[in-house]
């Protein structure tokens, strides 16, 4: 999950297992639901969420208010909703992994 798809591919022809690339923008509410339809027919054992990072720098109240609902939701809200969507059917497997 990333916005740079070129990036992705790249990274992926790298790895020795079976990839999918799905490029997303995690700040937007509808991302990790993309993100489910896209790897549908999958069977993930291994979620890795390493998005959030953030370039403002800036104390609390300079930033604007669409950036810090943004950045909460790619923060929390969707490795909430990953977690939950991944973490499930992981558990029922008896077998899995994530990390942040």
């Amino acid at each position: 999950m990333a916005r740079r798809q070129v990036l992705l591919e790249e990274l992926a022809a790298r790895l020795p297992v079976e990839t999918r690339v799905v490029a997303l923008d995690l700040s937007v509410p509808t991302a990790i639901a993309e993100l489910a339809a896209a790897t549908a027919d999958l069977e993930v054992g291994l979620l890795v969420f390493n998005a959030g990072a953030d370039s403002f720098n800036r104390v609390f109240l300079e930033w604007e208010l669409p950036d810090l609902h943004a950045f909460v939701q790619r923060n929390c809200n969707a490795v909430l909703e990953a977690s939950h969507r991944y973490g499930g059917p992981m558990v029922a497997r008896g077998r899995g992994a994530s990390c942040w």
